[in-house]
């Protein structure tokens, strides 16, 4: 990896979390009371996103209704969590007291680093590990299958 992610992963180490109090007074005395709304456009086109690509993929696939919209759901976290990732940079930024990335950059970025990486299994670590792909993903995949499970056995 490059010395920027050895300098952000040690960061995250070293991080002491110390609460939701604590958290949102630096995130006020930071940015104000609009640093809490920094990441909103991200966050309701994330949704719009999910929302969308669930709504499409549940209807596309003919399967019962938990495995499909579990594969839908699965599907559909994956196709928005770009947006996540750009969130998430935009919060880091306030955080940092440093510039706010709109979503283009963060996105944007997210690709250069991509492309940065020598192989494809970098390349894929890289990917996934950003996007928070994998439990994240599987969790909510499974959550929207049992949901579909439990209302049509509640029907």
């Amino acid at each position: 990896g490059s010395d920027n992610d050895s300098a952000e992963k040690k960061k995250a180490i070293t991080t002491k979390s110390h609460g939701l109090n604590y958290s949102a007074n630096q995130l006020y005395r930071r940015g104000g009371l609009s640093a809490f709304f920094i990441g909103l456009p991200a966050t309701l086109l994330r949704d719009m996103i999910f929302g969308a690509a669930f709504a499409l993929l549940r209807r596309e696939f003919n399967w019962p209704h938990s495995l499909g919209d579990a594969l839908a759901a699965g599907l559909a976290a994956v196709a928005c969590s770009p947006l996540e990732y750009a969130r998430n940079r935009q919060f880091a930024a306030v955080a940092n007291d440093d510039s706010i990335p709109s979503i283009p950059t963060s996105l944007l970025h997210f690709i250069s680093e991509i492309n940065k990486r020598p192989t494809i299994s970098d390349k894929w670590r890289y990917f996934t590990t950003r996007l928070f792909l994998g439990w994240g993903t599987f969790r909510v995949a499974a959550s929207m299958g049992l949901t579909a499970l439990c209302y049509e056995a509640l029907r």
